[in-house]
């Protein structure tokens, strides 16, 4: 499956196995560097981002402000797709579009 990942204020696309169930999580988890994740907003109607949920794994030098969270947010972003059910899906939006609303701070 399709996903984002911004990292230090880079977005690239990523794979990640399947679109639900453990394994994708644990993809996720590698993806972040972290044991646990929480929603970090919703860059558009239709993504949804996915960050540490302590923040405590994350690298001083990972804070970004993005457009979509009123806090800047710490660490490595998965960017996600989701379907009217909230089943996580791939990611549609382009590379740039998800770029053009990163601001990398620290």
């Amino acid at each position: 499956m399709r996903a984002l990942l911004i990292d230090q204020g880079e977005v690239c696309a990523i794979e990640l196995p399947g679109t639900d169930g453990p394994e994708m999580l644990e993809a996720m988890y590698r993806a972040i560097g972290c044991n646990g994740i929480a929603v970090v907003g919703y860059p558009d109607p239709g993504h949804v981002a996915w960050g540490d949920e302590v923040g405590v794994h994350a690298r001083p030098t990972q804070v970004h402000a993005v457009r979509w969270y009123a806090e800047p947010l710490v660490g490595r972003i998965v960017v996600t797709g989701f379907d009217a059910e909230g089943s996580t899906q791939a990611a549609t939006m382009d590379v740039a579009a998800l770029r053009s609303m990163v601001r990398h701070i620290g």
